[in-house]
């Protein structure tokens, strides 16, 4: 491929308004090249335009995808089910668990499709929280939804140990059970009202409680390891353990205690963060020894947090508030949910997929590299999803993941710039569903790739960028 067709191909895949640009660098590199007074060789000149080529194709590259971006990367799943959804838990990218009134749902395409996990019918369960330690073992846990608080113990516990597909009952004494985590497979606690604190180191065949010294209602709990957790709930209450809850500290949480506190956080021993009502955040880079308000420029209730690490998170609440930090909290920018429903929880995979649920049926996706089907095809497909490929640019492998909604015959082959075929990544039969299939271009050379998706009513096409 000579100097012209590269700038050819290039000009044929950009916008028409760069177009002088790109035709008056290759006027200047061409005299350059050609010049009686360009003392260089021809393969050192080559190869400084090979490299300027390759340096063009990528900035062109991100103006192209920077195009196809959505500015709202939070959309709407849909599950089929009615209903208030409480907590959501995701074990990968793919595999994942949501629970509220009555029901459990489960996926393993990313929230493509719900589906219904069988749970006990005799009696109707609200669930506030949901546990997986793998994509086996997990729980979940609530309360009986017909009987009153102050009334004989309600608190429900169930327990998987094939992904949901089965789920068997725990007994366990106490009232409105909010919250469960299980920093190791046998060792975990549940916490609930009032001040009940359970812990097991059985794997939830035998629950004890631990003495809270308070008759606040818990609302959440978080721990490090075995040893360091902390424990959240009403009246701006804030407890501490540093030896697996054989004791409980109060910390100071400079709070009013009419305030509640509804979700804990922490990235390390160190570093944590506390949301509550009237738009209350709290921070700590000392264990708790001391607690920092956080203004993030809303009021709204609070509901929930997560953070990957130190430095990025989210918050959610009501009225559909989504904040982002990046800067491990200096700044917040409030991210468009595209709904007004209260949202109740929000768990993250990494720093491109989280997933955030709420009320009436509210299930929402982060994909920080999704892009606008709308706009990327102009209409939205009705058979098959081509998405795209992560990571890009890439080196020297990458996921193309697609979505079926029918059997069908499909093939997804890779071209090069000349539209030679370098790679057929699949031919065959696929099931309704989401897929994906890998890229390997470790004896390609780097540049621009376009890979294709063909069924027999459809040919999609994205391209993607090898840099080596």
């Amino acid at each position: 491929m000579d100097l012209q067709e590269k700038w050819a191909w290039v000009a044929f895949s950009v916008d028409d308004s760069i177009l002088d640009y790109l035709y008056y660098g290759i006027g200047v590199v061409e005299l350059l090249t050609n010049t009686k007074e360009v003392t260089i060789m021809n393969k050192k000149a080559n190869f400084l335009i090979n490299r300027l080529f390759l340096f063009i194709l990528v900035v062109l590259f991100f103006i192209v995808q920077g195009s196809t971006k959505e500015e709202r990367q939070w959309h709407k799943q849909e599950s089929n089910v009615e209903g208030n959804w409480f907590s959501v838990h995701f074990v990968d990218d793919n595999t994942g668990w949501i629970a509220g009134q009555t029901w459990i749902l489960n996926t393993v395409n990313r929230g493509e499709t719900w589906i219904v996990t069988e749970t006990p019918e005799e009696e109707s369960i609200t669930f506030n929280s949901i546990f997986f330690f793998d994509k086996d073992n997990g729980w979940a846990v609530g309360s009986d939804t017909y009987v009153a608080p102050e009334g004989p113990s309600n608190s429900r516990m169930l327990y998987t140990e094939d992904g949901g597909a089965t789920w068997k009952e725990q007994e366990v004494e106490g009232h409105s059970l909010k919250s469960i985590y299980f920093p190791k497979a046998d060792t975990g606690w549940v916490v609930g009202r009032p001040g009940l604190i359970l812990y097991t180191e059985d794997g939830g065949k035998i629950w004890e409680q631990q003495e809270s010294e308070t008759d606040s209602r818990f609302y959440s709990l978080y721990f490090t390891d075995t040893q360091t957790g902390w424990v959240v709930g009403s009246d701006g209450v804030i407890l501490h353990t540093k030896n697996g809850g054989q004791t409980w500290d109060k910390q100071e949480s400079g709070i009013e205690h009419q305030n509640l506190l509804t979700n804990v956080h922490f990235t390390d021993a160190e570093t944590g963060w506390i949301s509550g009502t009237d738009g209350i955040l709290l921070h700590t880079h000392d264990s708790g020894k001391s607690w920092t308000k956080i203004d993030i420029g809303t009021n709204q209730h609070l509901r929930s947090l997560y953070f990957l690490n130190k430095e990025e998170g989210w918050v959610v609440g009501d009225r559909g508030t989504i904040m982002h930090t990046s800067d491990g909290g200096q700044t917040w920018n409030m991210q468009e949910s595209g709904t007004e429903n209260d949202l109740s929880f929000i768990h993250a995979v990494d720093s491109h997929l989280a997933w955030a649920v709420g009320y009436w049926g509210t299930i929402l996706h982060y994909d920080k590299n999704a892009v606008s089907i709308e706009k990327e095809f102009g209409e939205l497909p009705n058979e098959v999803l081509l998405k795209q490929n992560y990571p890009n640019p890439f080196n020297p492998s990458t996921q193309i993941r697609f979505v079926l909604l029918e059997q069908t015959e499909v093939s997804i082959e890779v071209y090069d710039l000349l539209g030679r075929r370098v790679d057929v990544l699949f031919e065959g039969v696929k099931q309704p569903g989401d897929h994906s299939v890998t890229f390997d271009a470790s004896e390609l050379p780097g540049g621009l790739y376009v890979y294709q998706l063909k069924t027999s009513r459809k040919t999609l096409t994205r391209k993607m960028m090898l840099i080596k």
